[in-house]
């Protein structure tokens, strides 16, 4: 395969609308990815995982060409307390269809889940200021299919911390 002979496009599509019910933030996001020819490895889109479709392995599929979507509210439950900047509940939708170029697919070709989330961050004054950040996802696979086990993303789990200074 020629560096020459490939080529993708990647459209990406964000609509953020805050809704008077609660002060929630519904996030709706959009990934598609078209390739003419087979590509790298590297070059694929991975559907699985933290920032495709949650309650999926990361990478659960590798494909040449895939189509993401996801529908996300953030609901606040506490907002400028001292223990929190802010502490929101997340109810999510994700779903991911990923297709191969010029050779046959695996059999699965989509997969999808629902699940919740619960995202915290704090601002510490210590001599300056730093801002914990946590973020837990747990996903109900709506299609499943044999993994290894043993790992906290086989049960549905995604964990995310972040430590900003400024």
């Amino acid at each position: 395969m020629t560096t020459a002979s490939r080529f993708a496009w990647l459209g990406q599509f964000q609509w953020v609308q805050r809704l008077p019910l609660l002060d929630t933030q519904l996030i709706f996001r959009s990934d598609l990815q078209l390739s003419a020819n087979p590509l790298l490895v590297l070059e694929q889109v991975a559907v699985g995982g933290r920032y495709s479709v949650r309650g999926y392995r990361e990478n659960t599929l590798v494909r040449d060409n895939a189509f993401l979507t996801s529908l996300e509210a953030r609901v606040p439950l506490v907002r400028a307390s001292r223990w929190a900047d802010y502490l929101e509940l997340a109810p999510f939708v994700d779903y991911g269809r990923g297709w191969q170029t010029s050779q046959p697919t695996p059999d699965v070709l989509d997969i999808a889940s629902v699940g919740i989330g619960l995202r915290w961050a704090a601002t510490v004054r210590v001599p300056f200021p730093v801002r914990p950040q946590l973020e837990v996802y747990w996903g109900v696979p709506l299609r499943n299919l044999k993994t290894p086990g043993g790992n906290l993303q086989d049960m549905g789990l995604h964990l995310q911390f972040i430590l900003a200074a400024f």
